[in-house]
């Protein structure tokens, strides 16, 4: 009799170990800890790696993902993906947003979980373009607070600083207005926040221009498409 509850503690010991992850891991390469921030309304692709915790090899076995709570999405749901699992998660609009993405393996090696929560915020970019000899520079402290793009002429006689009113993480609207060598620039406009397939964000827009010179004046279109890449510098901090 005791021989037998002795193997069937042992039994449920190993169960326990299997049905707990006590031997596999899911872990995501690109994110660090269980947790990351992401850009209102942006797509974020990440993958999923199983391995083996004691023999630290990866395991080429099916992995699926759920939205467990909060909105918008993970693509693919719901479906048997072989590690390393490729997934993209699509954010909401509006700032402080979460949401839980659940991960989970099952195979012969056993089951395996990993709770990753996405929350929307607001990161720093550095903006930088070059059009026709006109240099666009600036830094982004955040796409819903107010920021100023500078604007050099070709040659750097003429620096103008245009400022942009965010109405959102999405756009707003932006303006100029310089009085310089006798003659007076000044325009304005709305612009949006655009994404690439490739998930780079841009300033776009096409805004109307006009200058003043001895009684006269004229207009020009401006249209622009600036790239903005994350800030990796400190320049920030505080804001």
């Amino acid at each position: 009799m005791m021989g037998r509850l002795a193997a069937f503690g042992a039994m449920t010991q190993a169960e326990d170990k299997w049905t707990t992850g006590y031997c596999l891991a899911v872990a995501i390469p690109e994110i660090t800890g269980s947790s990351k921030q992401v850009d209102p309304g942006s797509e974020t692709p990440f993958t999923a790696v199983v391995s083996h915790k004691f023999e630290t090899t990866q395991l080429h076995v099916p992995v699926t993902a759920t939205l467990a709570s909060g909105t918008v999405s993970v693509t693919p749901s719901g479906t048997k993906v072989p590690s390393p699992a490729s997934f993209r998660y699509t954010a909401p609009g509006e700032l402080d947003k979460t949401a839980a993405v659940l991960l989970e393996t099952r195979s012969k090696r056993g089951i395996a979980t990993l709770n990753v929560e996405f929350r929307t915020g607001l990161s720093a970019y550095r903006a930088s373009w070059q059009d026709q000899g006109t240099v666009w520079s600036g830094v982004v402290c955040g796409l819903d607070r107010p920021f100023t793009i500078t604007v050099v002429s070709p040659g750097g006689d003429l620096t103008m600083p245009f400022e942009f009113a965010p109405s959102g993480p999405a756009g707003g609207t932006v303006r100029f207005d310089v009085a310089k060598y006798g003659t007076h620039w000044k325009g304005g406009g709305p612009y949006e926040v655009k994404a690439a397939d490739t998930g780079q964000l841009s300033l776009v827009g096409r805004i109307q221009g006009s200058y003043t010179a001895s009684g006269q004046t004229g207009y020009y279109p401006i249209p622009f498409n600036v790239p903005l890449a994350p800030l990796t510098t400190n320049e920030c901090a505080g804001h």
